[in-house]
């Protein structure tokens, strides 16, 4: 069997499909529900950590580790109301814990890339999406814009915004 090039594109997953991808690298786009203040891991990087749904994988969401030596360049999403959409490329599905039960993704700092995305009240869906934020080797992302709609609709927000709504029930 041919290793695939680095240069390869990888197809986009569902986060369903994913999480039985063990130590396999695939591209995912979600909607960010959770961000934890990011940390200095033991080797002077940082880590931030994200959970992310789609339409496949609702609960309890996907938890997505992002490395990186400046904390600048971790994803630093604008949206408190979590409709805001991540597109990741080449994250690592590893599994932890005993059981092997858990899954998460790891952004690598060299071999993964993402994208942020603004998300949309349903009123605004036919802006688009603005890309707010991306790493310096984060490439076209042309191929995704369809999903990047579907994804942005699925989860469009509520004209009105209130402190205690839930966008995602």
């Amino acid at each position: 069997m041919e290793k695939k090039k680095k240069s390869e594109s990888l197809k986009l997953v569902k986060i369903r499909d994913a999480i039985n991808l063990i130590n396999q690298e695939v591209n995912l786009l979600g909607v960010v529900i959770e961000r934890r203040e990011p940390k200095q891991c033991r080797n002077k990087a940082w880590i931030c950590t994200l959970r992310i749904i789609d339409d496949s994988y609702h609960e309890p969401g996907l938890t997505v580790n992002v490395f990186s030596n400046k904390i600048e360049e971790l994803p630093d999403i604008k949206n408190k109301y979590h409709n805001d959409m991540i597109l990741f490329t080449r994250i690592k599905m590893q599994s932890f814990g005993g059981d092997g039960k858990g899954v998460s993704g790891a952004c690598r700092q060299r071999a993964s890339s993402f994208a942020v995305y603004e998300g949309r009240r349903r009123q605004e869906l036919q802006d688009g999406f603005v890309c707010y934020q991306y790493t310096s080797n984060f490439l076209e992302e042309a191929q995704y814009k369809s999903s990047i709609a579907y994804l942005g609709k699925v989860f469009a927000s509520s004209s009105s915004y209130d402190e205690g709504d839930n966008i995602l029930m």
